[in-house]
């Protein structure tokens, strides 16, 4: 999608990417091809330098790097500002009540600094996660500050449960009215973002997982068991259903992992229901320990999002307002083209366990409006 949209741009002179050091997923040397510059922003010098190393020598001679925060100065500032209100507090108390309405949006001036953009304007502006993740960096050093200062922990998730949502929102707008500055009237946008978090249902008690547990069962029941697990695989799975059989079952290890074996090859059979269910917890405890073929894991965890939301609405949860990235469009940039989505897994584990981690990802391809 990032290159149909090069497509789109009449005159290709140059290409920045904001937040360019997790550069995996944009088509670096295909730009390349197409654009005089290539320009990388981000405040991640390493992760720059890690890019430029995995360049051939032609993309290299293209490749503009630039040190610095492509938020146009938004995260930064943040920081900034978080720090100085720790280093002032007296108490943890007085810390975090200014904290919290920091991360709830409440500074006046959280808007992009317009002198960012001058150096990184070009035909072809790259946003690809940015705008919706921005803030984390900032959490994340604010947190440990905090620890260092009055020794004591908060929860990872302590500024995302007490207000980031609203700072987040008017973060992502302000970075539509930010990449709208960077592109003339022929340009082009390409904006990627996640919008929702699923399945988020680990806090409501055993019922959606022991539901989940029951969909993976009929889930298994039209799956070929063969199939479904790699070799090592199939020799785990069948330690850990050994592993909850009742000893009366079977008196030795060997003679559980027999009893296991024979449990996974009558399981299309007339397996007892209970049988059943110790298979599919047994399964679900391999996502994301490589004991899964591919493909057939990516089934089954999008098996697990779908009936996670078919049964429980509060399954997605939004990480912006309104659940749509089209809603943060600034009034000078329309669609150019489709939306695009997909689901990004990011912690296959975490999916599983109805701990969300699973995001929904809006992208579009932006022109200016005539003017």
């Amino acid at each position: 999608m990032i290159l149909r949209g090069a497509d789109h741009v009449m005159t290709p002179d140059s290409v920045t990417i904001l937040g360019g050091a997790a550069a995996y997923n944009i088509p670096l040397e295909e730009l390349a091809r197409r654009f005089n510059t290539v320009r990388i922003v981000d405040i991640d010098r390493s992760g720059l330098e890690r890019v430029v190393e995995g360049l051939n020598g032609e993309t290299r001679r293209k490749l503009e790097v630039h040190v610095g925060d492509a938020t146009g100065g938004l995260a930064v500032r943040l920081l900034g500002r978080g720090l100085d209100i720790l280093r002032m507090a007296e108490t943890p108390s007085a810390a975090l009540t200014q904290l919290v309405a920091l991360f709830n949006g409440q500074e006046p001036d959280m808007i992009p600094d317009p002198d960012y953009g001058h150096a990184w304007k070009a035909s072809y502006v790259v946003s690809s996660g940015l705008s919706s993740q921005s803030t984390i960096f900032p959490e994340k050093a604010i947190l440990e500050t905090f620890r260092d200062r009055f020794g004591s922990e908060l929860d990872q998730g302590f500024f995302f449960k007490r207000g980031t949502f609203h700072l987040r929102n008017k973060w992502v707008r302000s970075h539509g009215e930010f990449l709208a500055s960077l592109v003339p009237q022929e340009g082009r946008v390409y904006w990627a973002d996640t919008v929702a978090e699923t399945p988020c249902l680990n806090e409501s008690g055993e019922g959606p997982l022991d539901a989940i547990l029951d969909s993976v069962v009929s889930f298994l029941n039209n799956a070929y068991l063969k199939t479904l697990l790699t070799d090592p695989g199939k020799q785990v799975l069948a330690e850990r259903i050994a592993e909850r059989l009742p000893l009366t079952l079977a008196s030795d290890g060997d003679g559980r992992r027999r009893q296991a074996e024979q449990v996974l090859q009558s399981f299309n059979g007339k397996l007892a229901a209970e049988k059943k269910r110790l298979v599919a917890w047994a399964v679900m405890t391999l996502v994301g320990e490589d004991r899964i073929s591919p493909r057939r894991e990516l089934e089954l965890l999008g098996y697990i999002v779908r009936e996670a939301e078919r049964m429980n609405p509060q399954a997605r949860q939004p990480i912006l307002g309104g659940g749509k990235l089209s809603t943060f469009f600034p009034s000078s940039l329309e669609a150019d083209s489709e939306m695009g989505s997909w689901t990004w897994i990011n912690d296959p584990e975490g999916t599983v366990s109805l701990n969300g981690h699973s995001y929904y990802v809006e992208a579009f391809i932006l022109r200016r409006k005539p003017c």
